[in-house]
């Protein structure tokens, strides 16, 4: 009998409870969706790890290693595999119109930082043969078996490719002015001591060190570890807890740059990336959790309260109160549990594949595989926990009456004593405004579920538009006015290192106006958090006097000038190193032994570049030799080698020819010295991709802004429809038309729109904030909302709030009067 009453009460109340499973569910497909990508993510970055034996480590000597040096370093606990490694990062593909190849010599039979070869055969000691990075391979249209030509210092080298590789060290592989990867523009190969024995011998200038496994979170051993390896490097056994600062720092080190996993950018990024993902899981679920809930109460208070006889009948005939329990409470429990299995079935199948295709512009992996973490049960017991209990106590409200009061129709709340209702305020007000404040002071719950519902709405629009805005203000602050440059040429440190560079830089100026030169390269920063603790970050450096074509702005948007006495850091990377204006930090050039100390003169905001700058005077004072591997000019130089590819269709050329800044040049093959031309529209081309595929989450902040007000205005109106019923009955009677109704039931629902945009506001901000704050430390883009974005999210949530309640009008008109009165006292 109750099964039977049950299924008729689910079909009579069917808009109602669709509306908690379909809640229920979007609930638990993003918690689970979003669980199974970031989970997914993680699992696979430890396999991608795990396959290939990562280095946990990787040691540069500029001068080289010593077979002794790498002998000790495989006594220390807990490393597994020590391997020597000869990296030349100023290699170039000849034949591909100069692109950058970072070249990775290693033994034949090596361990540590293994490729996974996607096609062709595995790194083997053939005399004559390379393998080329997937990705760029790819892009340049090269395949297994083409002969592949690759310079270095001047010298060309041709060798067959003999595979298509990825390696885990090249996960996210930048230059220092993109945050994008441009696999057309750079790449890695592999090769081996065989292959280029009359150009490296037997020297090593890396050190790569993979370590026993160890627990993920066991910082306290890899710490050790760490010590262990600088004390081998500097003073022999010395237990480096025994070693003072002074003494690292005075001690001859057999390595220019220690560097561990937590140094590379592509581990840092995938990381904070999947990081990222999990914030985003947890908070998005909590609207739509809280909205099904509050449907739950509504759609069970309302039942109840309808079923009051029916349930004070069952218990005159004699019902256990036990089976009117579990009767009523498993309207909570089937809708609820059902939305979350589907949710649950349906999320790791798709919700992550929306992610992928930005994370594969971003990131090289071998698979994206999503993977259901366990935790995502949290949410479906949350999910039918809630409902249930809602349902409990809604029930419970009538069975702790007796039969005969709960056989008998629900009296409605007096608020005749309330003390606002009797004030001059009150008295004052008109009858719409009056009606509405008693009818909200009635249904506590649903101005409250309207509320939450219009907040979430307006707050996932604001962080959709604002989250668009700032990815579009990036292309504001970096390409046009922190560079002020349309071209950027890569100068051959070799040459320019000898005194022909004096003759290369009189015919680039004589070539091209307006131009300056800079050093670029890497640099390991320290910095003193407290008596004996350090952080340490490895970062861009950039080196240049007088520099005007690139300008740099504090976080008010004020021009700074160039330093002096000190250097300039990037506001991400202060951060990072716990360091502001007036701090002294240390830091040490690839390529040499000793720290310098220099002060922090101004903190920039950078959003794709970050590092540090200082000046080219300062930087010889210090010890340093300035020589220049890039130049900057205002022209606009055209490669011709890439003239094929520069048409009148092509989108880089359009912007070439819209820029009115600098003159168009075709690049000058006479100047021996230059090994690449960069012009910023490139640049900002290459963003432009990746900003597309990064908009799909603010496409997902607003469909579920979207969503989220549909459903809750929907089941809004039809509570309302129910609890007012006898009120708009009495109205009709009273000769009140269908338009003033609907505007008095219009005004209410604007008030709590009104509120709702208040609450939401914020909550936007902050879910921005977190979005921006989480995408890695090469990204600082400022939160950016335009006024245009704020009117269109209000727009938007007035506008669904409006049409849903012109929508609930026409329901006004099928109001049976006589009926309705009938149940009036």
């Amino acid at each position: 009998m109750l099964f039977r009453k049950f299924l008729r009460d689910l079909w009579h109340n069917k808009i109602q409870f669709i509306s908690i499973f379909i809640m229920a569910a979007l609930s638990t497909y993003i918690f689970a969706g979003m669980g199974s990508l970031y989970n997914g993510l993680d699992r696979e970055l430890q396999e991608y790890y795990k396959k290939t034996n990562y280095a946990q480590y990787k040691l540069y000597n500029g001068q080289g290693f010593e077979s002794e040096d790498i002998r000790s370093l495989s006594d220390i606990e807990h490393i597994d595999k020590v391997e020597k490694r000869y990296i030349i990062d100023s290699a170039v593909a000849t034949d591909y119109d100069n692109s950058a190849i970072e070249l990775n010599i290693v033994e034949s039979d090596y361990k540590v930082s293994q490729c996974i070869v996607v096609k062709g055969s595995n790194i083997d000691n053939s005399k004559d043969a390379i393998w080329i990075d997937y990705r760029y391979a790819k892009e340049k249209h090269i395949k297994v078996g083409d002969r592949f030509t690759i310079g270095i210092e001047g010298n060309k080298f041709e060798k067959e490719v003999k595979g298509l590789v990825i390696n885990p060290e090249y996960i996210y592989q930048v230059n220092a002015d993109n945050i994008i990867p441009n696999h057309d523009d750079m790449g890695f190969a592999f090769s081996t001591y065989d292959s280029f024995e009359d150009v490296v011998l037997d020297k090593a200038n890396a050190v790569v060190i993979s370590m026993d496994y160890l627990e993920k979170n066991d910082k306290d051993a890899k710490n050790k570890v760490s010590s262990n390896i600088i004390s081998k490097l500097n003073n022999g056994n010395v237990a480096y807890s025994e070693l003072t600062e002074e003494d690292i720092e005075q001690s001859t080190s057999n390595y220019d740059i220690f560097s561990t996993r937590d140094d590379v950018a592509g581990h840092v990024m995938f990381n904070q990336a999947i990081e990222q993902y999990r914030a985003i899981g947890i908070v998005f679920p909590l609207a739509f959790l809280a909205v099904t809930v509050l449907t739950m109460l509504t759609t069970m208070t309302r039942l109840v309260d309808k079923q009051r006889i029916e349930i004070g009948t069952l218990g005159t005939l004699g019902l256990k109160k036990d089976k009117i329990y579990r009767h009523y409470i498993s309207f909570g429990f089937f809708p609820a549990f059902i939305g979350c299995l589907v949710g649950m079935i349906a999320a790791p199948f798709t919700l992550p594949y929306t992610f992928y295709g930005t994370l594969d512009t971003l990131y090289t992996m071998e698979e994206w595989k999503p993977a259901l973490p366990y935790s995502s049960c949290i949410i479906v017991v949350l999910c039918i926990g809630l409902c249930m209990g809602v349902t409990y106590i809604t029930i419970r409200k009538v069975l702790k009456e007796t039969p005969a009061q709960a056989i008998k129709p629900k009296v409605s709340e007096e608020i005749n004593d309330s003390k606002l209702l009797q004030s001059d305020m009150a008295n004052n007000m008109n009858f719409a405004l009056k009606w509405n404040l008693i009818d909200l002071i009635k249904g506590k719950v649903r101005a409250i579920m309207t509320v939450v519902g219009m907040a979430g709405c307006i707050g996932l629009l604001i962080a959709g538009f604002g989250f668009r805005d700032s990815l579009n203000q990036v292309v504001i602050d970096q390409y046009d006015r922190i560079f002020q440059y349309n071209t950027k040429m890569a100068l051959d440190s070799t040459i320019m290192a000898t005194e022909k560079s004096q003759e290369v830089k009189k015919d680039i100026n004589d070539t091209y106006t307006n131009v300056e030169y800079m050093y670029e390269g890497k640099v390991e920063i320290r910095s003193e958090i407290s008596s004996n603790q350090y952080k340490r970050k490895i970062s861009n450096l950039t080196v240049g006097s007088n520099i005007k074509n690139i300008k740099y702005y504090n976080e008010e948007g004020k021009s700074i000038s160039m330093p002096t006495n000190g250097v300039n850091l990037s506001r991400k990377l202060a951060k990072s190193l716990g360091v502001d204006e007036g701090d002294t930090i240390k830091i040490k050039l690839f390529g040499t032994k000793e720290y310098k100390n220099v002060n922090v003169e101004k903190i920039y905001v950078s959003p794709v570049t970050q590092g540090m700058f200082i000046s080219e005077e300062l930087f010889e004072n210090i010890g340093y030799t300035f020589i220049a591997n890039y130049a900057t000019t205002t022209d606009v130089i055209v490669h011709e080698d890439l003239s094929k590819n520069i048409d009148s269709k092509n989108s880089e050329n359009k912007k070439i020819r819209q820029n009115v800044s600098g003159k168009t040049k075709k690049y000058s093959k006479d100047i021996d010295g230059i090994v690449k031309i960069i012009t910023k529209s490139k640049l900002q081309s290459d963003y432009e991709v990746t900003k597309k595929t990064l908009d799909s989450i603010s496409l997902i902040l607003m469909a579920s802004a979207i969503l989220l007000a549909v459903v809750v205005l929907y089941n809004l109106n039809m509570l309302s429809l129910y609890e007012k019923q006898n009120e708009f009955a009495l109205f009709k009677v009273l000769g009140f038309k269908d338009s003033r109704i609907r505007n008095l039931l219009l005004r209410q629902t604007l008030l709590l729109v009104v509120v709702g945009v208040l609450v939401g506001i914020p909550f936007g901000l902050g879910l921005l904030y977190i979005i921006l704050n989480t995408m890695g430390d090469s990204v600082d883009m400022l939160m950016t909302i335009k006024p245009l974005s704020y009117y269109i999210s209000l727009v938007l949530t007035c506008g669904i709030s409006i049409i849903m309640n012109l929508c609930f009008v026409f329901n006004i008109k099928k109001i049976n009067m006589v009926s309705s009165l009938k149940n009036v006292e």
